[in-house]
């Protein structure tokens, strides 16, 4: 297909586990949470009929009767098997997963968090809009605070204005020195890419924008994702694999790769 419409489909040598969780939020204006909510899914891929009868326990770390987490598996994952001992393997032993290297949803969560609880938040967000003197418009300041252990690439700020002036970025007062205008139309809006975001870094985008009037500047929205390939990777909220084993010989451990991501869907300053 076309130049980035297709996610590229990772390598996979035999088993591969995908853990991916979306986040939606909303902040005010100051920096308070209003609300939060993460949808995760484990997804398994197989491509050889010799590792498909398998089964995956889940790392300790996973308390997998937190209510809090709204666990679903799929329909023919042992649900008992899941909530007893961490076990991802199928309800009727004589079958095995496909192996056809098609992915294959086994687990789902959501988590929705309260108004003011950050524990699903891995950026906050806090925004400041004062009248410019240079021009027509507003000096805007968004500062960010990233809570991951990875680091953040290509993070794209969008202002929902279409100016007529091009929009200054002020590098003096923003950490990141190469932000830069990526996109700009009347449909989307304004839309600015810094280049990273270093794990458990503070920053912040300041930039002047002309706009009619201050409430055109919101909502803000930023985008953002990650992606780490790491047999001992964790998710966001920790999801994580402790080992895969063949069903029928507990002690018999097969080989598998782990993929965690983490990206945002609506994230909005209002």
């Amino acid at each position: 297909g076309p130049l980035g419409s297709e996610e590229d489909v990772p390598e996979n040598n035999g088993i591969l586990i995908s853990i991916k969780e979306v986040i939606n939020a909303e902040f005010s204006r100051d920096g308070t949470i209003h609300s939060s909510e993460l949808k995760g899914v484990l997804e398994l891929r197989i491509n050889d009929h010799d590792l498909s009868h398998s089964n995956l326990k889940l790392a300790d770390s996973i308390d997998v009767r937190d209510k809090s987490f709204q666990f679903k598996t799929h329909p023919n994952i042992d649900k008992q098997s899941f909530l007893s001992t961490k076990l991802i393997s199928l309800r009727d032993k004589s079958k095995a997963f496909p192996a056809n290297d098609q992915s294959l949803g086994v687990l789902r969560w959501r988590k929705v968090a309260p108004a003011e609880d950050d524990s699903l938040i891995p950026l906050t967000l806090t925004t400041a809009v004062s009248p410019s003197e240079s021009q027509q418009g507003f000096d805007v300041i968004i500062e960010y605070e990233s809570v991951l252990e990875t680091e953040l690439a290509d993070v794209i700020f969008t202002i929902p204005v279409f100016p007529q002036e091009p929009v200054d970025i002020n590098t003096e007062s923003s950490t990141c020195s190469d932000a830069e205008v990526v996109n700009m139309d009347q449909e989307m809006g304004t839309s600015i890419k810094i280049s990273k975001i270093a794990a458990n870094d503070a920053g912040a985008l300041a930039f002047t924008i002309e706009a009619p009037y201050e409430d055109a500047l919101y909502p803000m929205t930023v985008s953002f994702q990650e992606s780490t390939r790491d047999k001992l990777a964790k998710s966001f909220t920790g999801m994580a694999i402790q080992s895969v084993v063949m069903a029928n010989d507990h002690d018999q451990e097969l080989p598998y790769d782990v993929i965690t991501s983490l990206k945002s869907d609506e994230y909005l300053v209002q």
